[in-house]
């Protein structure tokens, strides 16, 4: 597979595995029940690749950009009742079901059903998506749809000037490119399909390509109750910026943002008025955010920002669920 695309779907392997931290020197030591069909290293992408460890550790490589990488330490223990392997890093624990391994690939699936593949040979990598993916999809953020594809190769896209155009697309699988052949130009490079988003790199102005989602088009909203929020991650990639979001069910949660390689985490506490559907994230370091819910369900949460954090911009946010 092509070097871009395989950087391309790494990225977002970063969804489930962004916060990984060195483990505590106190913890205590961990007797390892993992499989022996497990130990090794797995790929997912050149680049991006998990190792489990006979002792009951391991660690997952990430890229920090297009030339290094970084290794994350955790410790790993397995439930064979119910083929669960629990990862803990920087005291959040993910759990995965062991679905399969053979001597050349290795299935996991996580809590919410995203199903992923890791192979031993980087040769063995297999797309995880295909253009038909998107096809009779619209794509965009709060209801607002910027991108709609169709069976005939034909797309309508909203442009930067606020208005709406079609235009003939074609695909590459290679390298992702979406793009339109009359002209040359490409619209986006599609990274990954994951439940209701999709993620692409487009180009900025100083030529840097940049991860971004977007969701499918809700037909109707709705709030479920606000324990929804707890026991998942919370992911969305904008103009390169990702989010991840996790709530404890005792009011308290981690953020954790990355912006070309550089990671922020902040704890913060948190409270949910339900008659004014206002939710505040308080990291007691600086103002709170204050958002207004839209949506909560399993698998997507939309809310809106109208006051002054994020450097004085009003916006939307629309995250997915993994």
């Amino acid at each position: 597979m092509d070097k871009l695309k395989n950087y391309a779907l790494l990225l977002c392997t970063l969804l489930f595995s962004l916060s990984f931290a060195a483990c505590d020197d106190d913890e205590p030591e961990v007797k390892s029940n993992i499989p022996a069909a497990l130990i090794g290293t797995w790929y997912y992408a050149e680049n991006n690749y998990v190792t489990f460890n006979s002792d009951g550790t391991g660690s997952w490589t990430l890229p920090t950009d297009s030339t290094t990488t970084n290794s994350y330490p955790f410790t790993c223990t397995y439930v064979d009742s119910t083929k669960t392997l629990i990862l803990v890093y920087e005291g959040v624990t993910n759990e995965f079901t062991l679905t399969s391994v053979s001597s050349s690939k290795l299935v996991l699936t996580n809590k919410n059903g995203r199903v992923q593949s890791y192979y031993k040979n980087v040769a063995d990598i297999e797309p995880q998506y295909s253009i038909a993916d998107l096809i009779g999809t619209s794509w965009g953020w709060a209801n607002t749809p910027y991108l709609t594809f169709n069976a005939d190769t034909i797309v309508t896209y909203l442009a930067s000037d606020g208005n709406t155009y079609t235009a003939r697309f074609a695909y590459d699988a290679e390298t992702g490119a979406v793009y339109f052949p009359h002209n040359g130009k490409t619209l986006l490079y599609l990274v990954d399909i994951i439940g209701d988003a999709i993620y692409f790199k487009t180009e900025n102005a100083n030529k840097e390509m940049l991860l971004s989602s977007f969701f499918t088009i809700l037909d109707e909203w709705s709030i479920a109750d606000i324990s929804t929020l707890v026991g998942k991650t919370w992911y969305i990639a904008d103009s390169g910026t990702e989010v991840i979001l996790t709530f404890n069910s005792d009011s308290t949660g981690k953020l954790i943002q990355t912006e070309k390689g550089d990671v922020e985490a902040e704890d913060f506490t948190y409270t949910y008025d339900a008659t004014t559907k206002i939710l505040i994230l308080d990291t007691h370091d600086g103002d709170p955010i204050i958002a207004t819910l839209y949506h909560l369900s399993d698998t997507r949460l939309v809310y809106y920002i109208p006051n002054n954090v994020y450097e004085g911009d009003s916006l939307w946010m629309e995250m997915i669920a993994l």
